[in-house]
């Protein structure tokens, strides 16, 4: 807690007036405000004084989290600049924050705030990309007046962080090791799903204990091999086992934010069964392949020395890669300019687009780093859709202070470290044997970020590891003409994969469209899968996609919108 830099009484962008200091961090200071605009009490967090450059970043950053919206999120309502200081305003929790009630609360507050940080969790990690929170702890969830939990603070990357660690004059304090799993302590460390359940785990334990764990020196302490702490007598084993399980050392041992909202609804019902038969056994539960005895297996490659320890599983597991983050957005504002509406006449509007784009993926490309996935695929897509319009509109060629080959340049420039750095660490993990479930992880994001031959590499080593083929698919693009929805996609597989269904919805001018389709997944990049839609349909706003199968197992990664 810093002594607040603000005073009572002053008025912040001429419209909110300061009513009462709530508390701070590092990087900011958050106060009770009055809207004189809207006449209006709520919450404004101020943050630590910007330059420009770190300014546009934080206005990108807000962009990501623009328009989520669960319950259990406190979305802000409002960015704006202040003197050089990004702030955000929300809705006004006058309860404060769960660190407040730390130690004064019985055990079914608990379990209801494992519930409602784990299912604020579950909408982020769901997202295509997902959204990783990477500060879980008590001070950055908040109580409402009804008394559910609240998480703030998501969104902002790991460089964001940074940047504002480098700008602030406060000093910093390490309070968020202490929230921070064994994997963020590795020589070269990146947050996954599993690093936020391990941060809820602490929290709940603090929650119940008053006190942090490994005497707040965070996960690392794993590393060294300490011991995970039980919580106090006169407390539910279940809760002990399930905080432990958060809590646990390898990340595929820990559950998914989804498991611990099923668990805690039947929990809170009085309905649930013990912790440990939930899990099996205290173990995240694993799904088992279905079998396939009419399916043809892989034929070995003679060639290949290794090649029978796949044709002898009988197994396959599919890792379904998606980049679908901003297919709504790009079939929307481009389907209108398809290859057929080529156009010889310039377009003031489409020129005016064009070079706003263009500006928008250079913006872009400056703040690329490991945690800006959702900005990559972003603007991957939109330097493509701008290839497109420039090849199907001559006249943009006379756009000169437009250089679309220079911005796939830079592009590719900027994604190949953070690309080469996902693939490395996924492929450390395979070659030790360990984390397997974080290397799969690892390989989504670096498949995301550029599918090839590396990736499908990496995939059979992992196949190898777990003794099961692995396939790739990658989806790239998605039209919709007519009655007809043309998908682009990238397959790697040792054979083409047959019995593959799509489950589709799609909505446009506030109509939706759903159905089921049957096809075979095709090796090679460029494939297309042509599916007959019930009805016609416009320009789709919203386009979601799910790849399941008979014949193999989904692993971790469906296709969503």
């Amino acid at each position: 807690m810093y002594d607040p830099e603000l005073e009572e009484g002053s008025r912040i962008a001429d419209r909110y007036e300061l009513l009462k200091y709530l508390g701070s961090g590092s990087y900011g200071e958050v106060w009770l405000a009055h809207d004189t605009e809207l006449d209006i009490d709520l919450a404004i967090k101020l943050y630590i004084s910007l330059d420009k450059s770190a300014q546009d970043d934080f206005k990108q950053e807000y962009r990501v989290v623009y328009g989520l919206h669960e319950e259990h999120l406190l979305t802000p309502d409002y960015y704006g600049v202040w003197e050089h200081r990004p702030y955000l305003t929300m809705k006004y929790c006058p309860n404060g924050s769960a660190a407040k009630v730390a130690g004064k609360v019985g055990e079914g507050v608990v379990w209801q705030f494992i519930h409602d940080v784990a299912a604020g969790l579950r909408y982020l990690h769901n997202l295509e990309p997902p959204i990783i929170h990477q500060d879980i702890k008590p001070e950055n969830i908040l109580i409402d007046e009804r008394n559910c939990f609240l998480i703030t603070d998501f969104g902002i990357s790991r460089k964001m962080r940074s940047t504002m660690r480098k700008q602030s004059k406060r000093s910093l304090g390490s309070g968020a090791i202490a929230y921070m799993g064994p994997e963020r302590f590795l020589n070269e460390p990146i947050s996954v799903k599993a690093s936020d359940i391990w941060s809820l785990g602490v929290s709940a334990y603090e929650l119940v204990v008053n006190d942090l764990p490994f005497m707040g020196q965070g996960g690392g302490m794993l590393l060294g091999g300490a011991m995970l702490p039980d919580l106090p007598a006169g407390w539910s084993e279940d809760l002990n086992d399930c905080i432990r399980d958060c809590m646990a050392k390898e990340t595929w041992d820990r559950p998914t934010a989804d498991q611990l909202v099923e668990y805690t609804v039947l929990k809170l019902s009085g309905k649930a069964p013990s912790w440990n038969k939930f899990m099996g056994k205290g173990k995240k539960k694993k799904e088992k392949a279905p079998k396939k005895p009419k399916a043809p297996k892989p034929q070995p490659d003679p060639n290949d020395p290794e090649s029978g320890s796949h044709k002898s599983t009988g197994k396959i597991v599919a890792i379904i890669f998606a980049v679908l983050a901003v297919i709504g957005i790009g079939v929307g504002i481009w389907l209108s300019v398809g290859p057929g509406d080529s156009t010889s006449q310039p377009d003031p509007d489409i020129i005016a687009q064009y070079r706003d784009d263009a500006d928008a993926c250079a913006a872009n490309i400056k703040n690329f780093d490991a945690d800006a996935i959702s900005l990559i695929i972003t603007t991957n897509d939109k330097i493509a859709d701008l290839e497109a319009l420039r090849a199907n509109n001559s006249y943009l060629t006379e756009v000169k202070d437009v250089n679309v080959a220079e911005l796939r340049s830079d592009y590719n420039q900027a994604v190949d470290p953070i690309y080469s750095k996902y693939l490395n660490c996924a492929n450390s993990l395979i070659s030790s044997g360990s984390q397997l479930e974080t290397a799969i992880e690892y390989l989504h994001m670096a498949g995301l970020i550029k599918p090839g031959d590396e990736v499908f590499s990496a995939l059979d080593k992992l196949g190898r590891r777990i003794g099961e083929a692995s396939i790739f698919m990658a989806v790239t693009d998605v039209k919709v003409s007519g009655d007809i929805m043309t998908i682009t996609y990238t397959g790697m597989s040792t054979n083409n994969i047959t019995g593959v269904n799509i489950k589709y919805t799609l909505t446009a001018d506030g109509v939706t469209v759903k159905g089921t389709g049957e096809f075979t997944l095709s090796r090679g990049s460029g494939n297309t899968l042509e599916v007959t839609l019930p009805q016609s349909v416009g320009n789709p706003s919203d386009v979601s996609l799910v790849i399941s199968g008979n014949n193999f197992k989904i692993c971790s990664y469906p296709i969503g919108s």
